[in-house]
């Protein structure tokens, strides 16, 4: 049997937990190794892949529509792994959906590892946490406690945004979940790519505790385009809104002053100003993660009443 060539490793974190960050440091702290690049989105818009700092000649592959550990779409994610091996680069890295449910994650490595022709050695799950939101997401997203669960690490983020005390009782809460797991602090997803780990731990996937979605149940993706043109204030507000009725709001807008991208989970909320790429292939909507029960007509009506009152 040959020897691996090329290390992977999956990042998972709930929906805001600041993935995307955590990706862009990691391919800066590369340097001249080349990389491909998977990026799923549960919604049907792709943002993601546009948040990616590409360098040279990095390859990037977007799956949207539902998550990896799916059968939804794990057929297609392992096709695009194994896409990414046929082209030879050093590290692949893929990130998960914030909805991923990596319980599954074991059958679905065992096929593309079947796949690679012996190419691919499978170097771990990083599960990125978020600092802030995570004490009250455990309670009501059992997705949370699993990507913590089958983590081999775990990337405690945003602890800028927290107490040292506050970090320190996540930590303990962590240490619950999964003891084995190591716990790396960061603010702003900056880990050095020295950090991730060399090997995944012995886990017992398939856990009934993990089969379905709790008591909340499966989250849906919602895409807003309101049919007026909003100024950057009115887009403001209405994200505002709209982040306290979901999980997460993400995607781009044209407004008066020109295109913004708004990014929120909870209570943290930007909107920046992008540049129009050349060839015009940003899809305009802001994808937004929402309870099952939520009745998305009534939800946008009054995003819109909040701006236009």
């Amino acid at each position: 049997m040959n020897k691996p060539t090329i290390d992977l490793w999956i990042l998972g974190g709930f929906l805001g937990s600041g993935k995307t960050t955590l990706l862009n440091h990691l391919l800066a702290d590369m340097h001249s190794k080349q990389a491909g690049v998977v990026v799923n989105d549960f919604g049907e818009l792709g943002v993601d892949q546009h948040l990616i700092e590409q360098r040279g000649d990095d390859e990037i592959i977007e799956l949207n529509g539902g998550q990896i550990f799916c059968s939804c779409i794990s057929g297609n994610f392992v096709k695009s792994v194994n896409s990414l091996v046929e082209k030879g680069p050093e590290v692949i890295l893929v990130e998960g959906s914030g909805l991923a449910k990596p319980s599954a994650l074991s059958d679905i490595m065992a096929q593309v590892l079947q796949t690679s022709g012996d190419r691919l050695g499978y170097r771990g799950f990083v599960a990125v946490v978020d600092a802030q939101r995570t004490p009250q997401l455990l309670q009501v997203v059992n997705a949370v406690k699993e990507q913590i669960d089958y983590a081999d690490l775990v990337v405690l983020n945003k602890t800028d945004l927290v107490s040292s005390e506050e970090v320190q009782a996540l930590r303990k809460k962590i240490q619950s979940i999964n003891p084995n797991a190591e716990i790396r602090e960061t603010s702003y997803g900056a880990l050095s790519f020295s950090m991730l780990p060399n090997a995944p731990l012995s886990h017992e996937y398939g856990s009934s505790e993990y089969k379905g979605w709790g008591d909340a149940g499966r989250p849906k993706a919602l895409v807003w385009k309101p049919e007026v043109l909003l100024d950057e204030a009115q887009l403001t507000q209405a994200v505002e809104f709209l982040s306290k009725q979901a999980y997460r709001v993400k995607g781009y807008l044209r407004t008066i002053e020109g295109l913004r991208f708004a990014s929120a989970s909870g209570d943290q909320i930007s909107i920046t100003p992008e540049a129009v790429p050349e060839d015009d292939s940003i899809e305009e909507g802001l994808t937004v993660i929402v309870a099952p029960r939520t009745a998305a007509r009534k939800l946008f009506k009054q995003a819109i009443e909040q701006v236009t009152a």
